[in-house]
C-alpha cells in the first residue's frame, strides 16, 4: 500500500498534468509506470461552476463529498491529473486515503481566471501600451460598439479616461508616467497624431509642432529627470527626442546625419540609457546617451546590421540578443558597458534568435532555438544555457512573430508565466516556478468549424494590484481581457 505521509507536494503548484504531483508519489511506490493502464477513471463535478474533470489512474476511486468540501479518493497505486482545476475556485483541497486507512488532507494553491468585462475589447498589443498611474491601471481597449480609447480600472470600476478624439477614435499610444503625469500620444479632434498628458482627471494635448499635421511623438523612456520620446523631425526623420522644461520638444539624436535614426529598445543600465538606433552607415547598433553625450557601443558586424533587442539587466550586465555574421545568425549577448562578449551559443554557427529575455528566479530565461530548429525556453545563469520547455516533442512551443514584442512573459506570484503551444499545438497561458512548468489558461475550446485550434492566444501580460491581467481569446465571449488571481493555501 501506498504510504500517505510520505508524500510530497509542492505548495502553490497547480498543473494540468500533475507531473510535481506525481514525482511525489513515487518515493515508496514500485512499478509506477505499469499501474498507468490499471484504471482511468474521470470525475465531473457538474454541480460546480466548471467541470473538474479529475482523472485517476491506478488501482482505486474518487467521489466527492460536498461541493464545498474535499474529493475524498481511496487508492493504492495511483497517479493523478487534474485537467481544469486551474478554473474552479469553488474546490478546496483533496483527501487523500490509502487502501490501508490512513489518510491527508492536501490543501491546493489556486488560480482563478475571470472575465474583466463582457463589453471590452483590447484593442492595442504591444509592450508599454499599458500603465500603472495613481494607482490605477490604464489600457487602451474599446467597448463593444465603440472606439478605441484610453481606459483605467479604478477599484472595481471601469472608467474611460480619454476622449481626444471626438469623431472616432483616440488610439492611445506608448503610456509612460513622468513627474506624476501620464505621458501618451493619440488622435486629437482632427484625427491627428498629438502628444497628451493625463492627471488621472483631465486629458490634455501639449504638442502642436506639425499644425495640422501629424506630429507622432512617442514617449518611451525616463532618463535623469528628462522624458524621451520618438519622433519625426522637419525633415521626415525618426529620431529620438525628449521635452525640455519649457515643454519644447528638443532632438536628442542624430546617430545618422544622412537619415532615420530608428531609435527603439530602450533600457536604463549604470546610469545610462541604452538604446538601438542607426549609424551614418544605416546599420543598427547599440548606443548609450549619458551626460557627456551619445556613443555607439556596438559593432559585432562593422558592414551590417548588430539589431540588439530585448534588452535586460541581469546580474550587474545588460544581456540582449544581437546578430552575429560570424555566427550566422542571432546569439544571446552581454556588455558591462565598454566590452560586448558573447554568452552562450546553442547551435555552433547557426542560428539562436533569442528573444523575450527575463530575469526570473536568479537565472535569465529566454526563447531560443534548440539544436533541431525548435523554438524553446531557455534559461541561463549568464555562463551555460539550458533548455527548459519542451511542450511539443520534435515541435516548437513558440511561435515566431513571438519577437514582436507583445508581451508575452512576465513574473507573478513568484512564478514565470508565458505563452506558449500546448501538446495539441493550441496557444495556452503556462507558468513555471522554475522546475515544473504547467498549463494555466483554456479558455477557446477545441471546435472543427468555430475554432479548430482550441488556442487562447493569450497576450499583453501585465502585472497590476493582486492579479495577472491578458488579453486572450474565449469561445464564449471572443477576445477580451482577464484577470488571474492566486489564492495559496497550506497543507494540513
Amino acid at each position: 500500500p501506498l504510504l500517505i505521509d510520505r508524500w510530497k507536494l509542492e505548495l502553490g503548484t497547480i498543473a494540468t498534468d500533475w507531473s510535481d504531483f506525481k514525482e511525489g508519489i513515487v518515493e515508496n511506490v514500485q512499478n509506477l509506470v505499469q499501474v498507468q493502464t490499471n484504471l482511468a477513471q474521470t470525475v465531473d463535478a457538474t454541480n460546480l461552476d466548471r467541470p473538474m474533470n479529475l482523472e485517476v489512474k491506478g488501482s482505486g476511486n474518487c467521489a466527492f463529498e460536498g461541493v464545498f468540501s474535499y474529493l475524498r479518493c481511496v487508492i493504492g497505486n495511483v497517479a493523478i491529473q487534474a485537467k481544469d482545476l486551474i478554473e474552479l475556485p469553488s474546490i478546496e483541497g483533496l483527501v487523500a486515503q490509502s487502501d490501508s486507512g490512513s489518510s491527508q488532507k492536501i490543501k491546493v494553491g489556486r488560480y482563478q481566471i475571470e472575465l474583466l468585462s463582457p463589453d471590452l475589447i483590447p484593442t492595442a498589443s504591444v509592450e508599454k501600451n499599458q500603465a500603472v498611474y495613481k494607482g490605477e491601471f490604464y489600457f487602451q481597449a474599446k467597448m463593444q460598439k465603440g472606439e478605441p480609447k484610453l481606459f483605467k480600472i479604478s477599484g472595481y470600476k471601469i472608467l474611460q479616461s480619454s476622449n481626444t478624439n471626438t469623431q472616432g477614435g483616440d488610439f492611445p499610444w506608448k503610456l509612460v508616467v513622468f513627474n506624476q503625469k501620464l505621458y501618451f500620444s493619440a488622435l486629437n479632434y482632427q484625427g491627428l497624431s498629438k502628444l497628451f498628458v493625463s492627471d488621472g482627471q483631465s486629458v490634455i494635448q501639449i504638442t502642436d509642432v506639425f499644425p495640422g499635421g501629424n506630429d507622432y511623438f512617442s514617449p518611451v523612456a525616463v532618463f535623469n529627470g528628462e522624458l524621451y520620446l520618438e519622433g519625426v523631425n522637419k525633415k521626415g526623420q525618426l529620431k529620438l527626442f525628449k521635452l525640455a522644461q519649457s515643454k519644447k520638444i528638443v532632438q536628442v539624436s542624430d546617430t545618422n546625419p544622412n537619415g532615420s535614426d530608428n531609435p527603439s529598445d530602450y533600457k536604463v543600465f549604470a546610469g545610462e540609457l541604452y538604446f538601438r538606433s542607426n549609424n551614418m552607415r544605416g546599420h543598427s547598433k547599440l548606443f548609450k546617451l549619458n551626460n557627456e553625450g551619445m556613443t555607439q557601443v556596438s559593432n559585432l558586424n562593422p558592414n551590417n546590421h548588430d539589431a540588439p533587442e530585448f534588452l535586460e539587466v541581469f546580474r550587474g550586465e545588460l544581456f540582449f540578443s544581437a546578430y552575429k555574421e560570424a555566427e550566422a545568425g542571432y546569439k544571446l549577448h552581454k556588455t558591462d558597458g565598454r566590452v560586448i562578449t558573447q554568452v552562450v551559443s546553442i547551435n555552433k554557427g547557426m542560428n539562436d534568435e533569442p528573444s523575450d529575455l527575463k530575469v526570473y528566479k536568479d537565472n535569465l530565461y529566454f526563447i531560443a532555438l534548440n539544436k533541431d530548429g525548435r523554438r524553446k525556453l531557455f534559461k541561463t545563469d549568464g555562463i551555460v544555457a539550458t533548455q527548459v520547455s519542451n511542450l511539443q516533442a520534435g515541435l516548437s512551443d513558440f511561435a515566431q512573430n513571438f519577437r514582436e514584442k507583445k508581451a508575452f512573459m512576465t513574473v507573478y506570484n513568484d512564478e514565470l508565466f508565458f505563452v506558449a503551444k500546448n501538446s495539441e499545438n493550441a496557444f495556452k497561458l503556462f507558468k513555471t516556478d522554475g522546475q515544473h512548468i504547467s498549463q494555466v489558461s483554456n479558455l477557446n475550446k477545441k471546435e472543427a468549424k468555430i475554432n479548430p485550434t482550441g488556442s487562447d492566444f493569450p497576450f499583453n501580460l501585465f502585472v497590476y494590484a493582486d492579479g495577472l491581467y491578458f488579453s486572450a481569446y474565449g469561445n464564449e465571449h471572443g477576445l477580451k481581457i482577464y484577470r488571474l488571481r492566486s489564492e495559496v493555501s497550506k497543507a494540513e
